[in-house]
């Protein structure tokens, strides 16, 4: 009898972590750090709060007010608390999450050997 053992194809949830913090060294921008971890939104939220809590990454959030481009009030979707602010988040990476990403690229190149 012949046992065949399905290599799954999905990431694991360190997988994901560790491809998050990868494309967080170069993009700051939570849909853009989505797009290129192949992420869901419900997905990247999660992952987001799980390195935040690990303090792995740290989030800012930048609150603006809309340049004068519109004219009357800015769209509901920009719209926060107060109606002529709104908020932008970025995701930047700690020296904790630098560490982790050399200690695994190094058990990596160990394990191709």
């Amino acid at each position: 009898m012949v046992i065949l053992k399905v290599v799954s194809s999905r990431r694991s949830n360190k997988e994901l972590l560790f491809d998050i913090l990868k494309v967080i060294q170069s993009e700051s921008k939570p849909t853009r750090i989505m797009c290129r971890a192949n992420l869901s939104w419900q997905a990247a939220q999660k992952s987001f709060s799980t390195l935040e809590k690990l303090k792995l990454i740290s989030k800012e959030v930048i609150r603006k007010t809309p340049k004068k481009r519109w004219k009357k009030q800015p769209p509901v979707y920009a719209l926060s608390s107060h109606p002529r602010t709104y908020s932008v988040i970025r995701y930047y990476i700690t020296e904790k999450g630098k560490e982790v990403i050399s200690a695994v690229k190094s058990l990596d190149s160990m394990l191709v050997r």
